[in-house]
């Protein structure tokens, strides 16, 4: 089916900047047609909360109308959930219990989602089922979370089409189609780095290693007895190929604390579903450290490289990447059919 000149807004709001983007279907695929970016101040928006709606209404303004090569104007938005205001789960249910799948869900949900049943919105997915059981991801947040951004925007006239996890729109911003072979997403941002498994189902599961960018800068001043900007330029400068052996030994102290995280995430994977991980694939502001696919690779014992976003120059910063991918829900409508969303209240 053609959906050619539909379009779509993907709005993404972190704690310190707004990214929004335009993409048009052409063909039933995106393509960016405007995108923009500020920074936002602090206390306007704290782990994902709204702090300051008044400057947050003129920051969403502003995003819009400086976009570039032009204006957008938008009545419907895709928007991603900050990821502290998020959780994922994912578990096998078998085959002989589906009549009491209800029950089940709710069972799973108050042993892993650490929400009241009475406060918890979420949705699921049946990503697979055999004779022996059903293969299914939940997604959910906090109502008043979902209730707070849902009436802010009604507030400065937006309808939000949906509420996505930046996760999955990072994903739709690597991959055209769901991966053949299990892949591992990792995006190593300033102060976390979040790990998603991706099979030919969709979203196996999801976690965060509150280890990242930030750590690695401080251990390289630690090592060097260097202030935070100067071991920050380091960091950058060299990375893992520096010539001294102190900032390789800070870096690899510290990736090595995430490597044994995924060594384990590995193992898991494997006896849930079977099925070896065939690749790694890097996103987020750290994983441009000099020298960390080799590094990653060899610990890890798989093919790794940087992401290279398909809808995405190299003129187009990295930072977009989450904005275009929550687009992307509403351009290509392939990914409605396996990415699952926190339902509207």
């Amino acid at each position: 089916m053609c959906f050619f000149g539909k379009k779509s807004v993907g709005l993404d709001i972190a704690d310190g900047s707004i990214e929004v983007v335009l993409v048009k279907s052409v063909l039933g695929r995106g393509k960016i047609e405007s995108l923009g970016r500020v920074e936002l101040g602090s206390g306007i928006v704290e782990k994902g909360r709204i702090k300051d709606p008044v400057k947050l209404t003129v920051a969403i303004k502003e995003v819009m109308a400086k976009a570039t090569p032009k204006a957008i104007k938008a009545k419907e938005i895709y928007f991603g959930l900050p990821e502290s205001q998020t959780f994922v789960h994912h578990f096998y249910l078998p085959v002989q219990n589906k009549k009491n799948k209800q029950n089940f869900i709710a069972k799973e949900l108050s042993e892993n989602i650490p929400i009241e049943q009475k406060s918890l919105v979420y949705s699921y997915r049946i990503l697979s089922e055999t004779k022996e059981k059903l293969e299914i991801l939940i997604v959910a947040s906090h109502k008043e979370v979902v209730s707070e951004w849902l009436q802010f925007f009604r507030s400065i006239k937006l309808e939000v089409k949906s509420f996505d996890l930046e996760i999955l729109a990072t994903f739709r911003n690597l991959f055209v189609n769901l991966p053949k072979e299990p892949v591992i997403v990792l995006d190593i941002g300033s102060s976390t780095t979040f790990v998603g498994i991706f099979d030919e189902f969709g979203l196996h599961y999801e976690y965060v290693i509150n280890i990242a960018g930030n750590d690695f800068t401080k251990a390289v001043a630690e090592g060097l007895d260097l202030d935070i900007v100067k071991a920050e330029t380091e960091k950058i400068k060299t990375g893992l190929k520096s010539k001294n052996k102190k900032v390789v030994g800070a870096l690899e102290t510290e990736l090595n604390k995430i490597i044994e995280e995924i060594k384990l995430s590995l193992v898991d994977y494997k006896n849930e579903s079977g099925k070896a991980v065939a690749e790694m694939v890097l996103v987020g502001g750290s994983s441009l450290l000099l020298g960390l696919p080799e590094y990653f690779s060899k610990a890890l014992s798989l093919q790794v490289q940087v992401g290279k976003a398909r809808l995405m120059s190299e003129k187009i910063p990295l930072f977009f990447i989450e904005a275009i991918g929550l687009a992307l829900r509403g351009a290509e409508k392939n990914w409605g059919r396996t990415d699952p969303e926190i339902p509207k209240i």
